[in-house]
């Protein structure tokens, strides 16, 4: 092409181009951002709306419904999901995974209208819905805060002051406190002393209230200024809270709060959540990164920032390390960069030893500025470094060198035949630079399905086609332009090899035999080749099969559920045991403990658990990802042994979109009795599989609930009211807030409850006494007709407004496949009745929907390469060749899992796929060649030979560094099975190619070998 003739014209220009190339590559390397994954957007958001005292059946009826009808007018909903639970509604909107990010923001502002337009329909007593669409905001540093010797609300107010030091940080968006308790101010009033003192408990609501409000007095006009009048009385300490007067039964009957109850200031019990790190009270601190920031800078200045903060606070306060992002980060792109730095060495080696040290280092120089020029490009374009990007780069290595191995191959065989050496590296990119750049076009549009795939997938791998792509443009660009310039310079033949057949050595000797054997014995080598492709495609259904892969992060979760209704404290108790037996594991480096609900969202895959106090999770850091794989079946183990009341699962983090369970038989209908027991049918199929571990369902037990059957009658003579009922009970357990107390910057509710030792017993709740209209109580059992324990629900879920339950399972081989294929038939036998369904979700329903996305995108890809072919040869027969070769790859990535035991999932899926492009660009390579020398002139079967043979060395070398380059990621817990699927699906198809190809051409074209 023109390009090299200007480039051989203009030296000094390309060779300064390629020393700007150097330092703007490393300059762009050092700005690059750096995440240990690729970010990619949950399209989800929250609606959570409180309606206090309803059971969940009311919740789901009168709130929930009404947030769902709201959520499902928006246009971009896929689908509404819901958990109610007594008091709580918690309303889940997923928008289509086709949504483009950009667009959200316009979406969540829809939403908030809808939701707002549906308020007016709840019920009275239930609060406003509240909208959270940064459900998917990651706090990637993740902290706890200890202190020997301080209270929880001592260490709070440091927190307060870390929380907003850390504000003032670059790059810093959020910083969110976790596990805290909330103080209270703790009103104690006896039974016994109400009674002596004829008060009524209503009586020091409303007097504590009306005392406490901030109302507005207005304003005099004295002459011509306007004095804004502020009557005191507001609380300004607990002791003035003691001062209160309070009007006995008699009007002339003052009592003071101090002479009816004790005063006390304690915490809020139950408590919403509690936090331990290596056994320690604390309280976490999360902090998020802007948008666009850079993790690792964030990191170190906060690090830097607590270091200096830390010294100014007083001796005992200890802050430990639950998740550093920035850390996890610069680990996990050390890494890569050393398996960059090892494919490059790989491919530079390759090159040395079989092209000459020469030619060797002509192309691996050709290699690193490619590279760096890529850098260059992803800078512009605000591509992060990250697993996907780094891996990508890895993927195309051997790819990178193709169009300079065919340059640099023409140009060295040019001068042994003697040609002038501006010729003999002009000529080659000439002949060759257009099916080249088809070829390129051909493996960048084969890996085009993943980045046009509309889902989370898709999103998360998307820039694994945009470095591929870019680095492929660049490497074409640099073999015609650079490539000529360093040939000319560098690339000299000795005088006792020119002129010598270059094609004479004992390799193109022997390759030349078995080709003309497999062209002379036809039929049979088709049917050879049929019978390992059929036998390949048998043997495929041994190889395991997972989505994706799990995380190599040196950390893993420990999930611990009692039966539900269980209190937070007996939680707590026991996670305080499994402390205790992890601290003494010498290769655990730290726990931190979350009780009664899951941290922040610290890590993008990780999903939060929602508040519950039957639940608590232990997060466990190790050195290293080996001890992590060595920990988890033994922790598991202990955990099970040692707590069989509970439900505990001991996991590995999740990579890339992941699910709640592996193994999930969804179950949807109209009455949760009949929902109950066809999960329960599901749950004892999968107990009774070897496989099958953590068998459970997500609405897990009923609970035990204690019902006055309020009477109308009684009541109203009594003067007393439901509200009345309630209350009473409400004091004598969890204490009714009556207003709030401020210090400093602190609200504290202010709890009117009575003393523990008259704290209620299921024994003797019908003598509580119940205050109506005056001072004198009623016994409760003497306004209700009689108090039941009865059963309920505690957590309904319903799909797109549907009840839904799902029993769920993990597999012990860690394979969902094998456990789903074991106990599909039983499960789907199950009788359903009418209007009830049965479907399988967990990750079968994720990955089938996945690739069944991927496959959707497939014939675009395939019309554009189509395109590139048929443009390159003006022709038919050779797109149709091609065609027929695809299916070799298959025979190598079947082999190469099987041989590695590596599984086959979503991202062997993608490199079983871009193998069509390295395998397409090898025969264009081999067709052109064979092209070529027929138009000049030379007999057919001679030409497809020495075609093939001229070819042989520049093909078998893009198939060998590519292969070899993906060394470093066989090791890599991300890309290894993609890795063994390129390298063994292209190993295979090149040595197959060599043979095929020809074998297919002088099929079509109808070629004989000229007779002696």
């Amino acid at each position: 092409m023109f390009l090299a003739e200007y480039s051989i014209n203009n030296r000094v220009f390309i060779i300064f181009i390629s020393c700007l190339l150097v330092v703007a590559g490393l300059m762009s390397y050092s700005k690059l951002g750096k995440l240990e994954d690729p970010e990619f957007t949950i399209k989800t958001a929250l609606i959570v709306t409180a309606y206090p005292g309803a059971s969940p059946k009311e919740v789901e009826e009168q709130v929930t419904d009404e947030i769902e009808k709201a959520v499902q007018k928006l246009g971009a909903l896929d689908e509404v999901r819901s958990i109610s639970k007594a008091g709580l509604s918690y309303v889940y909107a997923d928008i289509k995974e086709s949504i483009p990010s950009r667009k959200l923001p316009q979406i969540w502002d829809e939403l908030r209208r809808k939701v707002l337009e549906a308020q007016s329909t709840l019920p009275d007593g239930s609060y406003p819905p509240i909208v959270y669409d940064d459900f998917g905001d990651v706090y990637g540093v993740f902290l706890a805060l200890t202190g020997d010797g301080f209270s929880t609300a001592e260490m709070k107010d440091y927190v307060n002051i870390i929380q907003r030091e850390l504000l003032l940080v670059d790059d810093v968006a959020r910083v969110e406190m976790w596990g805290d308790q909330q103080e209270c101010v703790n009103l104690e009033i006896s039974n016994e002393r109400l009674a002596d003192l004829g008060v009524n408990p209503g009586q020091i609501v409303e007097t504590l209230q009306g005392q406490n409000q901030i109302v507005d007095a207005g304003s005099l006009t004295v002459g011509s200024e306007r004095i804004r009048l502020t009557p005191t009385g507001l609380f300004q300490s607990i002791d003035e809270i003691g001062d209160l007067v309070i009007r006995g039964s008699a009007p002339d009957n003052l009592i003071l709060m101090r002479d009816v109850a004790k005063i006390t200031k304690g915490y809020v019990d139950p408590p919403f959540s509690m936090m331990r790190f290596n056994g320690k009270n604390a309280i976490g601190f999360a902090v998020s990164t802007v948008s666009g920031g850079n993790v690792i800078h964030m990191g170190e200045a906060v690090h830097h920032h607590l270091e200096e903060l830390m010294e100014s606070f007083p001796h005992g306060l200890d802050i430990g390390v639950v998740s550093f992002q920035s850390d996890d980060v610069q680990r996990a792109i050390d890494d890569f960069i050393v398996n960059l730095i090892e494919s490059v060495i790989i491919c530079v080696v390759v090159l040395l030893l079989t092209m000459g040290v020469r030619s060797g280092l002509l192309i691996g120089g050709g290699l690193i500025f490619t590279i760096l020029a890529t850098f260059i490009v992803m800078l512009l374009l605000k591509i992060d470094l990250h697993r996907t990007s780094l891996g990508s780069l890895i993927i195309a290595m051997g790819m990178l060198v193709d169009n300079a191995i065919v340059i640099t191959e023409g140009a060295l065989i040019r001068l042994q035949n003697g040609e002038s050496p501006k010729k003999a590296v002009t000529q080659p990119a000439k002949d060759t630079g257009m099916p080249l750049l088809g070829a390129t076009l051909i493996a960048i549009f084969a890996f085009l399905p993943i980045y046009i795939s509309p889902n989370n997938v898709g999103d998360y791998c998307s820039d694994l086609f945009k470095v591929v792509a870019i680095s492929l443009a660049i490497s074409w660009v640099l073999a015609m332009v650079q490539t000529p310039v360093f040939c000319e310079m560098f690339l000299k033949v000795k005088e006792s090899k020119k002129g010598v057949d270059p094609y004479a050595g004992r390799i193109f000797r022997w390759y030349q035999a078995i080709l003309e054997m497999a062209l002379r014995w036809r039929i049979t080598t088709i049917a050879l080749i049929l019978v390992i492709f059929f036998s390949a495609m048998y043997s495929f259904q041994y190889v395991d099969q997972m989505f994706f892969p799990k995380s190599t992060r040196t950390q893993f979760i420990i999930d611990y559920w009692l039966p539900e209704g269980s209190s937070i404290h007996a939680v707590s108790e026991d996670l305080r045991e499994i402390e205790k037996h992890l601290s003494g594991i010498p290769d655990i480096v730290s726990t931190a403990t979350c009780i009664g609900s899951g941290p922040p969202r610290f890590y993008l895959p990780y999903e939060p658990e929602l508040p519950n106090n039957s639940y608590g999770q232990i997060l466990v850091n190790v050195e290293t990802p080996e001890e992590v794989f060595d920990l988890v079946d033994k922790v598991e183990d202990y955990i099970s042994v040692s707590f069989p009341q509970a439900e505990p699962r001991v996991r590995l983090f999740p990579l890339g979109p992941s699910v709640s369970f592996k193994v999930e038989a969804r179950f949807s209908g109209p009455d949760a009795d009949v929902l109950r027991e066809l999960c329960d049918q599901a749950k004892v199929i999968m107990k009774s599989d070897p496989n099958a571990k953590e068998v459970r369902d997500d609405w897990r037990q009923r609970v035990k609930i204690v019902a006055p059957l309020y009477s109308q009658a009684r009541a109203r003579r009594a003067y007393v009211t439901r509200q009345d009922i309630a209350m009473s009970l409400r004091r004598i357990t969890d204490g009714i807030p009556i207003g709030n107390y401020r210090e400093n910057d602190e609200l504290m509710p202010i709890l009117l409850k009575a003393p523990e030792d008259e704290k209620l017993a299921v024994e003797n709740i019908g003598d509580i006494p119940v205050y109506g209209y005056g001072s004198v109580s009623t016994p409760l059992l003497q306004v209700v007709d009689d108090i039941k324990v009865q059963w309920e629900d505690p957590i309904i879920r319903r799909l797109n407004r549907r009840l839904t339950i799902k029993a769920q399972a993990e597999p012990v081989d860690g394979n969902a496949v094998n456990l789903e294929s074991s106990v599909k038939s039983q499960i789907e036998a199950i009788p359903v009745p009418s209007g009830y369904t049965m479907e399988w979700a967990g990750e079968s329903e994720d990955s089938n929907e996945a690739q069944s996305i991927l496959f959707q995108q497939l014939p675009i890809s395939m019309i554009l390469i189509a395109l590139v072919i048929v443009g390159l040869f003006n022709a038919f027969r050779p797109p149709f060749i091609i065609l027929l070769i695809l299916p070799l790859s298959f025979i190598g990535v079947s082999l190469g899992l099987l041989i590695t035991g590596k599984t086959f999932g979503f991202l062997a899926l993608l490199g079983a796929l871009s193998l069509i492009g390295m395998l397409i660009k090898n025969a264009i390579v081999l067709l052109d060649q064979i092209g070529v020398e027929i138009r000049e002139g030379k007999e057919p079967y001679e030409a497809v030979i020495h075609s093939c043979i001229s070819r042989m060395r520049p093909v078998m070398m893009a198939s060998m560094t590519t292969v070899l380059a993906m060394i470093p990621l066989v090791s890599d817990g991300f890309f290894d099975s993609m890795a063994v699927a390129i390298m063994f699906g292209l190993t295979f198809a090149t040595v197959l190619t060599l043979i095929i190809v020809p074998l297919l051409y002088v099929i079509m074209y109808r070629i004989s070998k000229p007779q002696a």
